[in-house]
């Protein structure tokens, strides 16, 4: 897996220098052959002399803490002032002439982590500022990182969460994208096995993706080649399709790419769950499957400087991907709690609705993928006992890789709102099946379950006639339940969505298209 930073955050106003500035830039000129060397040896010498009144202000503030006598206290904050005068002109003559060198490209902050106390500090300067924002900006560095200590230690990490980079992550396994997109904190675009061909795919995996994509196509091509315009004459959207349902005899681990956004303080917390799983012996096949990608994501923060031991989530929270099941469903306006049986392609799917919970029940994972492995068999085969019986046997050929097809323990939960958003994406002939599928199902679990609800707030309005209460709740309601009673049967083109390109495919709007 190859990491690299591809944008991140950036300070939209002048930060004053400090010596840790000059200091990295002053030995990143040294170590450049560009620069004269008469030239460099006078900057050495002024950053030297920097040096040394950088450590004397520190102790006299040493002293200023310790100094108990009001005169002598008062004695050496006139000499810490003058002291701070005098280094600021030096630290301001030390910038000029690093550019008057060439340098002038040096002395910025760099992406890491003394750059990002910095903006921490200054971020949590807002908490108890009595300036502008325009004053605070031109503190100095050491009172903007003093800030940036306290908040680093006490665990006030929202401060560190203000700055975001974007990280390219080439050949990441499609298993570890998931951990990572079942995380909260993210914006991420990855390559679709949906609709691009895999590359660095197993040989055997690789022997069956094809084996099922001739026959699907053959199979889709022969019962909706001819629906057309949402079947186009050339074949593409009939290759797409079995393309999509051939990938489910591609492993979880196959080599991916990504770009994912996060917060500096996230990127940590990531490391060190990571760092759990890493440490942990007895983690699932799932985890042991990547953990030197997760070792190699460590690393990377590591190297590059952007690594704080003391940004540790003390929520006693891990990874999210796992984790355990529930004693039974509940669905009572507004929440609801579902368990079932789905595909990890269906699962990476269902993530992308980030309002939405999701996780997998680990001992019931572990005991299937030992025991009972069951598949996914895409429905545009299940009219021929031969063809899934032969998917059975395949997937079964490649079970110890993990395949997408293989069906895994899901627990979702969250508002019956947001599952009514989900549906009014999923609910559609252009979702992948599966998940449309479920998403239909659990619509017509939701609908019956509304129904029920109503009738106990009218219950409850006979007792209470015109309560204010009961009759807002109706009214939510009646509203939902009037949606999910069209969603439980038809797509979203006729639950109220405005649709800029109509499919005209019968049998995806009635959502029967067995593909």
């Amino acid at each position: 897996m190859n990491i690299k930073i591809k944008m991140h955050s950036e300070l939209d106003c002048p930060l004053k220098p400090d010596m840790n500035l000059i200091q990295q830039a002053v030995k990143d000129m040294v170590n450049s052959d560009r620069f004269d060397n008469q030239r460099l040896s006078t900057l050495c010498w002024h950053a030297g002399t920097l040096c040394g009144m950088h450590d004397k202000l520190e102790t006299i503030k040493t002293e200023i803490k310790n100094t108990t006598l009001p005169k002598a206290k008062q004695a050496l904050i006139e000499r810490k002032n003058a002291l701070i005068d005098e280094f600021d002109k030096k630290l301001e003559w030390t910038l000029a002439y690093i550019v008057d060198c060439g340098g002038g490209s040096y002395y910025h902050y760099k992406f890491d982590m003394h750059f990002n106390r910095i903006v921490a500090g200054l971020m949590g300067s807002t908490c108890y500022m009595k300036e502008t924002f325009d004053e605070l900006q031109n503190k100095g560095i050491d009172n903007i990182l003093a800030i940036a200590k306290t908040v680093e230690k006490n665990g006030h990490h929202s401060c560190f969460g203000h700055a975001h980079l974007t990280l390219e992550l080439s050949g990441i396994p499609k298993a570890l994208a998931m951990v990572l997109n079942n995380e909260s904190e993210y914006n991420t675009s990855e390559k679709s096995a949906r609709y691009t061909v895999m590359t660095d795919i197993d040989p055997e995996e690789n022997e069956l993706f094809e084996k099922w994509k001739s026959i699907l196509s053959q199979e889709i091509d022969e019962k909706y080649g001819k629906c057309q315009p949402f079947f186009d004459a050339k074949g593409i959207k009939v290759g797409k399709l079995a393309q999509e349902n051939a990938r489910y005899m591609i492993s979880v681990f196959t080599p991916s790419n990504m770009v994912y956004t996060t917060s500096l303080r996230q990127l940590n917390y990531l490391a060190k769950w990571f760092e759990d799983v890493i440490a942990d012996e007895n983690a699932n096949v799932f985890y042991q499957g990547i953990k030197n990608e997760m070792q190699e994501f460590v690393d990377f923060v590591k190297n590059n400087n952007l690594y704080s031991e003391a940004l540790t989530d003390s929520k006693d929270r891990k990874l999210s991907l796992f984790g355990t099941g529930i004693l039974k469903e509940v669905i009572s306006n507004p929440v609801y709690a579902f368990k079932y049986n789905a595909s990890f392609a269906c699962l990476a799917q269902l993530q992308r609705h980030r309002t939405i919970n999701y996780n997998i029940n680990e001992a019931v994972f572990m005991d299937n993928f030992l025991n009972n492995t069951d598949c996914y068999i895409p429905p545009i085969l299940k009219s021929d006992s031969r063809l899934t019986s032969a998917w059975r046997i395949d997937m079964l050929k490649v079970k110890t890789h993990l395949p997408q097809g293989m069906l895994i323990p899901i627990i979702e939960n969250g508002q019956i709102e947001d599952f009514r958003l989900k549906a009014m994406e999923r609910n559609c002939s252009c979702a992948q099946k599966e998940i449309r599928d479920l998403t239909k199902a659990y619509s017509g679990r939701i609908s019956g379950s509304l129904f029920q609800d109503l009738m106990e707030v009218d219950l409850n309005l006979k007792k209470h006639p015109g309560n204010p209460d009961l009759l807002s709740i109706k009214e939510n309601t009646q509203a939902l339940y009037d949606q999910f009673s069209i969603l439980k049967q038809r797509a979203r083109c006729n639950a109220g969505y405005d649709c800029k390109s109509p499919c005209g495919f019968k049998d995806g709007i009635r959502l029967e298209s067995e593909v």
